[in-house]
């Protein structure tokens, strides 16, 4: 943060202008929600910026790499309700008597929404969730009751539409329910805060893959929401077809056990790294990343668009199960490689990934279609141009883009 920023920022703070309050839980809302934080701190202007985390120093570490800088960290405690108390009287000290109605809290996953409903209720609340959250909890009812919820995923408004049957109360949450699409990185360097992480050589070095070597990472986060066995299974799938390559996935994925004896079991002609990487990491070292739907989690895709918006970014290709994309689905699809028909299970994964890999003409037809979608979500901005629009009706005031926050000291 230039020094330049710091004083505006000081300047607004002390001038008792608006101010978004983040409620960041990188435990909760993964590689992802860090990512939505970074890109609203770094366009979001007209307001100053306040990022409280909630977790153990680790948690502040991921929070940093992604260039997000915080006033304070509140440990994560076994009641919601401690929890939400901590927050407050680091919030109150923070704001130093600022009414109430120049406050914004921001959350950035189901959690935070739940605690922030905890922290003051005086306060307007906006949550922006990167995956549809689980809506049969008490909690996140009484979270949801008079706050803007910004939802990447379609489903949300459907999934609120059955939970309302019996509760009055949601059914006015589902007029405050706006759909927002993924941030996505400009073309200058350095634009994106997850750009520093796009060091290919380095990363690969440090997971000990060599040039030759082709790796298919699996997109999860959190990172048990996919599945290693499936992977592998898709990726020996290929071996017989004449495709090699090395599966790269999250530590924390599931199924790793049962991967690792696959492997062994087919004396390892593949192979699969388990790594404790970043989302970040896994793209940077990755030849084709997966996006896969389980259907042992509810059929919920094993990471959300942020995470494909990411990886085309980034130029890396990206494959789907038939069933792995009902979030890019719409006006604005991205461009996965799907199995052609109704392929299911890791023959459908395994088909796409064998054509990006052996297939140079798919591999730039994919790659001229993640252009032109690039180019049409950077025209849009529909991140920033959604959430500004929230927040200025929140706040009453014009939020412009730019980048402002009140640093930590």
């Amino acid at each position: 943060m230039s020094e330049s920023t710091r004083s505006d920022a000081r300047a607004k703070a002390a001038a008792g202008g608006p101010v978004v309050v983040h409620i960041l839980i990188p435990s909760a809302c993964g590689d992802e929600g860090l990512v939505c934080c970074a890109a609203a701190l770094a366009r979001m202007d007209g307001c100053a910026h306040m990022v409280i985390i909630v977790g153990n120093s680790d948690a502040e570490q991921r929070a940093w790499a992604m260039g997000i800088e915080s006033v304070d960290r509140v440990p994560m405690c076994a009641s919601m309700h401690l929890t939400g108390r901590r927050v407050r009287s680091v919030l109150d000290a923070r704001r130093a008597g600022r009414p109430a109605e120049s406050t914004l809290l921001q959350a950035w996953s189901a959690s935070g929404l739940m605690l922030a409903a905890r922290v003051r209720q005086d306060i307007p609340r906006v949550g922006v969730i990167c995956r549809s959250p689980d809506l049969a909890g008490a909690d996140i009812r009484h979270a949801l009751d008079g706050a803007t919820l910004c939802a990447m995923d379609c489903r949300v408004r459907s999934e609120l539409g059955v939970a309302s049957a019996g509760d009055r109360s949601l059914v006015a949450a589902m007029a405050r329910v706006r759909l927002i699409e993924p941030p996505v990185a400009g073309t200058a360097e350095g634009d994106a805060p997850w750009r520093v992480h796009l060091d290919r050589e380095r990363v690969r070095a440090r997971l000990g893959l060599g040039p030759a070597d082709v790796v298919v990472g699996l997109l999860a986060d959190p990172p048990e929401m996919g599945d290693a066995r499936r992977v592998c299974f898709a990726i020996g799938l290929d071996h017989v077809l004449g495709a090699n390559a090395v599966a790269l996935v999250r530590r924390g994925s599931r199924q790793t056990r049962r991967a690792a004896r696959f492997n062994r079991l087919n004396a390892r002609r593949w192979d699969m790294l388990i790594a404790d990487i970043s989302l970040t990491q896994l793209i940077a070292a990755s030849d084709v990343c997966v996006i896969d739907t389980d259907r042992e989690v509810g059929g919920s895709p094993s990471c959300g668009p942020t995470g494909v918006a990411m990886a085309l970014c980034g130029g890396v290709p990206v494959a789907g199960s038939a069933l792995g994309t009902p979030l890019l689905d719409g006006p604005h699809a991205m461009p996965v490689e799907q199995p052609s028909g109704s392929r299911t299970g890791a023959g459908g994964l395994a088909t796409p990934i064998e054509r990006l890999l052996r297939d140079e003409s798919v591999r730039v037809r994919h790659a001229h279609e993640a252009r032109a979608w690039l180019d049409r979500a950077r025209a849009r901005d529909g991140f920033a141009s959604t959430l500004a629009g929230v927040w200025a009706e929140t706040l009453r005031v014009p939020v412009l883009a730019g980048a402002s926050s009140i640093p930590a000291a």
